[in-house]
């Protein structure tokens, strides 16, 4: 998993593709202090920053009701698509072609 993450931290275009393909919306970057933000609409969201994922330690945070998950990318990606963390990551792999 360590390695599947050193694609992924800090990669703008590899995150972004990611939540793409989940269906997210909106999706900005963020410069904050201390890190660096992805911003975006979940999907079936209205909220166009009520997702969040820390681009340096990939962890994902939602103020969306209806997104009842707060943990890392991977994680979010096995709650949308209700996937085990195998399919998660090999889904992850195929979308950004690693």
């Amino acid at each position: 998993m360590s390695s599947l993450s050193s694609f992924f931290v800090n990669n703008e275009q590899y995150i972004t593709i990611v939540l793409e393909e989940l269906g997210c919306t909106n999706i900005k970057r963020f410069q904050k202090r201390d890190c660096d933000e992805l911003r975006f609409a979940v999907p079936g969201g209205h909220n166009a920053t009520c997702g969040v994922v820390n681009m340096s330690n990939l962890l994902f945070s939602s103020f969306h009701d209806e997104i009842d998950y707060k943990g890392s990318l991977v994680g979010f990606v096995q709650y949308i698509k209700q996937c085990t963390l195998e399919e998660a990551i090999f889904w992850m792999c195929q979308v950004t072609k690693i």
